[in-house]
């Protein structure tokens, strides 16, 4: 049977969201090891790894390219973020550790290279070791070439192909997460909007401060709270609300949800 690994890049001082995310993990029985890179430890029985504090997508980027590759050396590794988990264990296909990259489609680009998002990812030992060799580096002048993902799946996805490596069909990549749309039917998720899609109320309630620290794009948020009336998850949505006006945001969601003219409770 091949072995998996889960791995975490976090340094947020407020983590129960990334805890959240290793618990949901960890509740599949899939996974052998947890490994924790972060400036404290987060989770009982982890593989835990002292780094400095994240400050940018780039500095994220270079753990995951860099950094990660060398500790896990299971057949398969899971990377996971505070908002990309699995949800749906029934919904797993051991047909996803047959490739050497998978994880949520892309919106807005051709199926034959959409896949995909590395916040909720699979990568096999052999992408790993492409990694390795290959000491790929943000090149800044590219659209979006701080975010590791769109390094390896565009603009290395032929170095990585001539590594030997093949990325999962489209088809099988939104079975094992969504990110773009609400596919109730796969394995895992990635988004803080999808939070309240995906998870039960009472194990959000309590982290909309959280949420709001670790999510800048208003967009996002306000996605967010959409899912909450969604899915009835009222006292979520109050709680949200609070954290917003907390913050300092609770003005700008106003200004968002006016300008597209759809009215909410409370805005």
């Amino acid at each position: 049977m091949k072995t998996i690994d889960a791995v975490i890049v976090d340094t947020y001082p407020q983590n129960a969201l990334a805890r959240l995310a290793i618990e949901k993990t960890v509740q599949t029985g899939l996974v052998r090891r947890v490994h924790t890179f972060s400036t404290a430890p987060i989770y009982p029985g982890e593989e835990f790894h002292p780094i400095n504090p994240i400050r940018s997508t780039a500095d994220y980027s270079h753990y995951l390219l860099h950094i990660v590759p060398y500790f896990s050396n299971a057949d398969a590794t899971l990377v996971i973020q505070w908002d990309g988990m699995p949800h749906a264990k029934e919904h797993w296909d051991p047909d996803f550790l047959n490739y050497d990259y998978i994880g949520a489609p892309w919106g807005n680009c051709d199926e034959s290279v959409a896949v995909g998002n590395g916040g909720f990812s699979l990568r096999s030992r052999k992408l790993m070791e492409a990694l390795t060799a290959l000491k790929l580096q943000c090149d800044l002048a590219l659209p979006d070439a701080d975010a590791e993902d769109v390094v390896i799946c565009k603009h290395h996805r032929q170095d990585i192909l001539d590594k030997g490596c093949v990325f999962a069909p489209f088809a099988l990549a939104q079975k094992f997460s969504t990110e773009n749309s609400q596919q109730m039917d796969s394995f895992g998720f990635h988004g803080a909007f999808h939070l309240p899609d995906f998870l039960p109320e009472h194990e959000l309630l309590g982290n909309c401060d959280e949420v709001c620290v670790r999510t800048n794009k208003d967009l996002f948020i306000a996605n967010f709270t959409i899912a909450c009336l969604r899915n009835n998850y009222s006292a979520l949505y109050s709680e949200i609300i609070a954290a917003l006006k907390n913050c300092g945001r609770y003005e700008a969601l106003q200004r968002l949800f006016r300008d597209r003219e759809v009215p909410l409770p409370g805005f």
